[in-house]
């Protein structure tokens, strides 16, 4: 058990970095173990606008820093340094960020790890991009910092609103998804996958029937399975196979 409550700030490959919202301290937590690992203390510490993880994964169940690899990533209020914690120094350091344009990728949210890369919705009611970091590349590096359009064209009617957008990953691969209410028990929904830096593929486009159903959200990606996404009906979670069409309620959500 946790000495004391914690928030979520991250999740990676089955993995949760967790943090305390009175504090600078971080943990590392296996949730199927039940094991933990506080992290060494934070010796910039500052206001940040948001955070990212991500691991690599390997045969061990524990989190023993060596033998899983895992980074931190804190961006700072002004969005121009990251304070970046990694296992394999077991040391913070500071490093200069420079996203392209005004974007200020941090508000709140969090990141989706994918190959590698950090990956933040750009926006707070609307969502206008993507901003990717690079934690592992040179500072020097030109890709280090990008900005990633949205899939397009959207158009007034598939604009990314907070609700109706998914944002995550599955088999190592950035996903987007859109929901768009028809009427009472039908929604449409989009699905895109990013194809190197920059391209949107779009690898799904259905309709989806539930009858009485007046509330649905995507909520996310299946991490292993490109043809099942996690979904909100009102207030049951539910399963969803795109090729066979089939919902399947998982649990009845608490009021």
């Amino acid at each position: 058990m946790l000495p004391f409550p914690l928030s979520i700030i991250g999740i990676s490959n089955d993995l949760l970095l967790l943090g305390r919202a009175i504090s600078f301290d971080y943990y590392i937590c296996n949730p199927i173990t039940r094991t933990w690992l506080h992290l060494p203390s934070n010796p910039y510490p500052s206001v940040t606008t948001g955070s990212g993880f991500m691991c690599q994964p390997n045969s061990s169940d524990s989190i023993d820093t060596s033998r899983y690899r895992f980074k931190v990533v804190l961006m700072s209020g002004t969005n121009d340094h990251a304070i970046i914690f990694s296992s394999e120094t077991g040391q913070w350091t500071m490093s200069p960020v420079l996203f392209p344009g005004k974007v200020l990728p941090m508000n709140g949210y969090h990141s989706v790890s994918s190959n590698g890369v950090l990956y933040w919705l750009d926006g707070s009611e609307i969502f206008f991009g993507i901003a990717a970091f690079d934690p592992i590349k040179a500072e020097d590096f030109k890709g280090r910092c990008r900005y990633i359009d949205m899939p397009v064209p959207l158009g007034n009617r598939w604009q990314a609103t907070m609700g109706k957008t998914c944002f995550g990953a599955c088999l190592d691969v950035l996903r987007l998804s859109l929901l768009l209410k028809r009427r009472k028990g039908y929604f449409d929904v989009k699905i895109w996958e990013l194809d190197g830096v920059a391209w949107w593929n779009l690898v799904h486009e259905l309709v989806l029937k539930k009858a009485d159903t007046s509330k649905m959200h995507v909520l996310a990606f299946h991490p292993k399975d490109g043809d099942v996404i996690f979904m909100l009906c009102n207030d049951h979670l539910c399963r969803y196979e795109i090729g066979k069409k089939k919902v399947s309620t998982i649990r009845a959500m608490a009021r």
